[in-house]
């Protein structure tokens, strides 16, 4: 939503320029002369000025979820230490967490309107005998291209959670916090929600 946008901008201190989509895939390794790690990065298409905290979803979406659920508040403390050390501001965890959160269920949404293409990939009845994601129907290139899988891992992720860190009740947060006290706005009807174009839905 516009509004979710304007929200995550609005705070010069969140916004940032910064690469828009640091997956592990876009990051190389090396060990220098004595032996040290080293690494860098690639795929600079989305490299923009843009909220902080959406950058990093960005990072995690293709990361085990497992570890994201169990360490996240752990990787949000060890981010804004750094990012004071390397001469930014000291973020507001609460806040970060927020974007973080509600970012990834942007993320699902967007994964939610790519499942057709992802039936045309491997169709429905398939699925009914694929036992997890290791089945080289859903885990390998399909076509030439890494979308299924990748559509079926966030999918997976975003609803792991939104069920275990109780997204919902962040997003609630959000409307009560930011939309209605904040911006004393008050609280989208579900005919709005659910119409197509955003406006009241009529008969």
């Amino acid at each position: 939503a516009a509004e979710l946008r304007f929200w995550k901008h609005k705070d010069r201190d969140y916004v940032s320029l910064g690469h828009g989509n640091l997956n592990a895939d876009n990051a190389y390794f090396w060990r220098d002369a004595q032996g040290a790690l080293d690494c860098g990065i690639f795929d600079f298409g989305g490299f923009s000025v843009s909220c902080v905290p959406h950058n990093i979803w960005w990072m995690f979406n293709m990361a085990e979820i497992d570890q994201i659920i169990a360490n996240l508040d752990d990787y949000i403390v060890g981010f804004i230490d750094m990012y004071v050390r390397a001469g930014g501001p000291r973020l507001d965890a609460g806040v970060v967490k927020m974007m973080i959160l509600i970012t990834a269920m942007q993320n699902c949404m967007t994964m939610v309107a790519a499942i057709p293409n992802s039936l045309k990939m491997c169709p429905a009845k398939e699925f009914a005998t694929i036992k997890d994601r290791h089945d080289p129907r859903i885990a390998g290139n399909i076509d030439g291209k890494s979308t299924l899988r990748s559509c079926i891992h966030v999918l997976y992720g975003t609803m792991r959670l939104f069920e275990e860190l109780n997204v919902a009740a962040v997003i609630d947060q959000w409307i009560q916090e930011v939309f209605v006290t904040e911006w004393s706005q008050a609280p989208k009807s579900d005919a709005i929600i659910s119409s197509a174009d955003g406006r009241t839905a009529t008969a």
